[in-house]
Formats: C-alpha cells, sequence, structure tokens
C-alpha cells in the first residue's frame, strides 16, 4: 500500500464515528481496500503498525489482524487423517501423485461452514469476547493472494455475513486499478473478476 493509502485509511479507521461498529452498512458490514498485489509481501507488518496506530488514545480502536492463508494451514493441520496424521500430512504425501486431488479438497474445506465456524470462533474467543474497556471496531483479514484458488474473496465474504455482528470487518484485496470503481475488482488484475456484497474502503482509483 502506498503511503497516501495508508493515510486515508487512518483516518478513516480512527474515525470516532466510523470505529463505532453500530454505523455504517449494519446489514453487513464489510469493507474492503483494494492495494497493488506488488505490495503484499509488506502487507502483514503494515497492518499490524495499522493496528497498533489504532488501539492509542485518539480512537481506542481494538483490532484483530487475521492472515486467512495460515489460519487455513493451522485448520487443516489440525484434522486428523487416518492414523497418527493430520490432513495436511496426508496431502502432502498425495500430491505429488494426484494434484487434482488434494487442490479438490482443499478447497472443500476452505469453503466449507467448519472452517469459517472455526475462524469465527477465533474471532470471537481472542477478540470479541476479551474483557477490556477498547472498542472492538475492526477485524482485518488479508491473505487473499496465498489462499487462491482454494478460497476467493467472494466465497469467504458470503460465509462471513451470519458471524460479522459487533465489529466492522475489513477485507484486504490485491487487485487491479483498472477494474475498480464500479466495476468489480480483479483478483492480481488478471482473474476473471467477481462481483460481492463488500463496500470499498479504498480503490486504486480513488484521488487520496
Amino acid at each position: 500500500m502506498t503511503q497516501d493509502q495508508l493515510d486515508f485509511l487512518y483516518k478513516k479507521l480512527s474515525s470516532p464515528d466510523f470505529a463505532n461498529p453500530e454505523t455504517g452498512n449494519l446489514a453487513f458490514p464489510s469493507y474492503t481496500v483494494v492495494y497493488e498485489p506488488q505490495f503484499d509481501h509488506q502487507l502483514a507488518d503494515t497492518l499490524q503498525k495499522l493496528a497498533a496506530h489504532l488501539i492509542r488514545p485518539q480512537s481506542y480502536a481494538e483490532t484483530l489482524v487475521v492472515n486467512v492463508f495460515a489460519f487455513f494451514l493451522d485448520y487443516i493441520k489440525s484434522l486428523p487423517f487416518g492414523r497418527n496424521q493430520s490432513l495436511y500430512e496426508a496431502y502432502l504425501k498425495t500430491e505429488p501423485q494426484n494434484p487434482a486431488y488434494v487442490l479438490k479438497g482443499l478447497a472443500e474445506k476452505a469453503q466449507s461452514d467448519e472452517f469459517i465456524a472455526r475462524l469465527y470462533d477465533h474471532i470471537r474467543g481472542s477478540f470479541l469476547e476479551t474483557d477490556n474497556a477498547n472498542s472492538k471496531s475492526y477485524v482485518f483479514v488479508y491473505g487473499f493472494a496465498q489462499i487462491y484458488p482454494y478460497l476467493r474473496t467472494k466465497h469467504f465474504l458470503n460465509k462471513m455475513e451470519r458471524y460479522t455482528q459487533g465489529y466492522k470487518l475489513i477485507v484486504f484485496y490485491p487487485g487491479n486499478s483498472s477494474l475498480t470503481g464500479s466495476k468489480p475488482i480483479s483478483l492480481f488484475g488478471r482473474l476473471k473478476p467477481e462481483p460481492y456484497r463488500s463496500t470499498k474502503l479504498i480503490s486504486l482509483d480513488d484521488e487520496l
């Protein structure tokens, strides 16, 4: 993300009115930040720093940062498969001989209700139900470049809609500037765009 984008985003998210989970799109408080794919390698550090700034006294907007791909890896490592091995280990052994089978299996797991419910349990247990005075404002989710092709952002948002209450979901999307604005966003600027229900908080066409 560019510095201008970060400055704009911090100004928006630190606003007491916007940080209030009871404002904005109450039906589905989900927002998308589109960034150039070449910034993906530095996004994790950027989001952690942004979250740290948002918790300062000016806003007290507490934020949880989630790498959806890392969480998915932990999820499949937790699933048993046969005796004495996890599903992750089984797929590692199978992938060289049958990559199509592994691809299909991983996609089914990533798009499953069980995985999304496990993710929400993490959000609830480590964020929403923690006992402190800060406002539980935002959940930042990134890692969609890494989790592709198992999970597309459209599927993720559709599944998360029922769980997005009491906080605002901010999805960070590696997209293409030529397909932002009023048009659907293309992952990496190469794949066929898929429309989804989410308000674009920052789009690469914006004049910041």
